[in-house]
């Protein structure tokens, strides 16, 4: 009788701490309608926390495709409203990284929760990109995405080629193994992904970023003769080694090529390579450029942040949270997990965890750059004007002078320059105005 009354003592004490836990709600939305990224963060700090007593337990609200009626591309205006409510039931945020200037004005500033060590772990490249609201970290990264030049190494060996550092060089091995491999009719030189989708603004920005003359420099002025000789090139990698069309497929295409082993080079996410596996005929690299050492690939981040909405009484719970998924320790977990790309560049450098994974070198040296979402206040109207300017030159017989005027035109509209050498916009402007009055 009286272990049963202890029994029963202990069970109601461990009902009482369970149900006084504090829970934090975390919001995220996801494609992949499995959301591993975030619930392998989520299940660690829960785990973390009950063995170490912390008392709280993170829910995770996981926004798909199949459970809302939020898409990629409405979700970044979703999570702008709901962060603009006062009193928010969310306490944590996960975000695209790209939309930190949109989301800053109702995200604490982790400067005032985090140490600056803690911080500074992170690539400053990284956080200048998609973590900052004016001089605020707003954000940290819980993984990166971009792409990367996937070779296919078995063709390469075949034929006696190296992979390549410039567009120059992809051109001439392509051209060089399409006529030696000319009975391989399913065979592809590159892909592009210069599709009708706002994918296509994505290739088109990064491709323009590896063109710039060195590695410190920012993106090119689309007016300039290097912006003219990038077309150029460009173009003559579709006429020279490319089929019709071909530029023009999305990831659907590639995926396929990908399995198939059918494409000399492809252009492809850096995670995907980990999936495929040893015998892969692919092998990876940074993305090539006009010059040697010069490179670019559009980078996105995918953030955590707390709401300045928060009831005050979570935020330092809300904190440890994300000083633990921030954390080194746990970066380095979910990098030896294959489940994240870490914007902590120091785990790369750690001869332990690069022998145990692969293309260290790949995550230490690509050159980043971000889609430029606050160009337009509509970034899908950016996209369509950006690109569609562009193909008339790519697909058809637009003069490349005019094409990247207009495209340039586009990208200083927040300016409103008065010089007619850098855009019409503000001359136009100022004779509209004359006009009414």
């Amino acid at each position: 009788m009286k272990n049963i009354k202890l029994l029963l003592i202990s069970l109601l004490f461990f009902y009482i701490n369970y149900s006084a836990a504090i829970v934090l709600n975390a919001i995220a939305y996801t494609m992949d309608e499995v959301g591993l990224l975030y619930k392998s963060y989520v299940n660690k700090f829960n785990q973390y926390s009950e063995e170490n007593d912390l008392n709280i337990k993170v829910n995770l609200i996981l926004m798909t495709s199949s459970n809302s009626t939020v898409s990629l591309i409405n979700n970044g205006s979703m999570f702008e409203s709901l962060l603009k409510k006062k009193n928010s039931r969310y306490d944590i945020f996960f975000y695209d990284g790209t939309f930190s200037q949109n989301y800053g004005p109702y995200l604490i500033d982790l400067n005032n929760l985090l140490s600056k060590v803690h911080i500074d772990m992170y690539n400053k490249n990284v956080l200048s990109q998609v973590r900052q609201y004016k001089d605020e970290v707003v954000g940290l990264p819980i993984t990166l995405s971009y792409n990367g030049l996937y070779s296919n190494k078995k063709l390469l060996e075949k034929h006696g080629k190296d992979i390549p550092k410039t567009w120059q060089e992809l051109i001439d091995t392509s051209k060089y193994i399409l006529e030696q491999e000319k009975n391989n009719t399913e065979l592809i030189a590159y892909n592009g992904l210069f599709s009708d989708s706002e994918q296509g603004t994505e290739s088109l920005y990064e491709y323009f970023y590896s063109c710039r003359e060195t590695i410190d420099k920012p993106f090119p002025d689309l007016t300039s003769k290097e912006s003219v000789a990038a077309a150029n090139l460009l173009k003559t990698m579709k006429e020279e080694i490319t089929k019709e069309n071909e530029f023009q497929n999305g990831y659907d295409y590639s995926f396929t090529k990908l399995y198939s082993g059918n494409a000399i080079f492809l252009k492809f996410f850096v995670s995907f390579i980990e999936t495929l596996g040893e015998y892969s005929p692919y092998t990876l690299s940074i993305m090539p450029g006009m010059y040697e050492g010069v490179s670019g690939t559009l980078l996105a981040a995918f953030n955590i942040g707390i709401p300045k909405g928060i009831d005050q009484s979570k935020v330092n719970y809300a904190k440890e949270v994300v000083r633990y998924m921030t954390s080194l320790d746990v970066q380095k977990e979910l990098v030896l997990e294959n489940i994240i790309i870490s914007g902590i560049s120091s785990i790369y450098d750690d001869d332990e965890i690069c022998s145990s994974i692969r293309f260290c070198e790949v995550y230490k040296n690509s050159q980043y750059i971000v889609k430029p979402v606050n160009k337009l206040k509509s970034y899908s109207e950016f996209a369509e004007r950006f690109t569609g300017y562009f193909y008339k030159f790519l697909y058809g017989d637009e003069k490349v002078e005019n094409v990247l005027k207009l495209m340039d035109d586009i990208t200083r509209i927040y300016y409103v320059s008065l010089n007619s050498k850098e855009s019409s916009v503000g001359i136009q402007m100022i004779k509209f105005h004359f006009h009414l009055s």
